[in-house]
This record gives structure tokens, sequence and C-alpha cells, in this order.
């Protein structure tokens, strides 16, 4: 698991997964991970995308998930 922020000890990560089964990897470039990600609606939760390892580096995958 790979955490972006920071998380003070005892406290839990909240927000609503995305996954893409078109690119579970996130490397391939130019793929969402959803057509309708808007976010949270009440803006109370953060997004968090699961990709899958293996297939590019990690920056690779960071980056596209950024774009």
């Amino acid at each position: 698991m790979a955490n972006f922020g920071h998380i003070p000890y005892g406290q839990v990560l909240v927000g609503r997964l995305y996954y893409n089964e078109k690119n579970p990897h996130g490397c391939v470039r130019g793929l969402p991970f959803t057509d309708d990600f808007t976010g949270d609606p009440d803006g109370d939760l953060s997004p968090i995308f699961l990709v899958e390892r293996g297939n590019c580096s990690f920056v690779t995958m960071a980056r596209n998930i950024e774009k």
C-alpha cells in the first residue's frame, strides 16, 4: 500500500475507491480510472486509486494516476 499523505498514529485512511478494469496496473497512459471520476460529491472523502503491482515502474503508475 502506498500513501502520499501523513496519517498520524492511531488514525485511519478513509476515501472513495477507484479501479479501472481496462488499466489494472495503471501503466497505460490516457486510460482514465473511471469515466465518472468527480471525487466525492459531499467533499468528505479523498479519492483512493487501486492499481496492481508490476508491468511498469511505480513512478509511471503514479504519474498516470495524477493525470
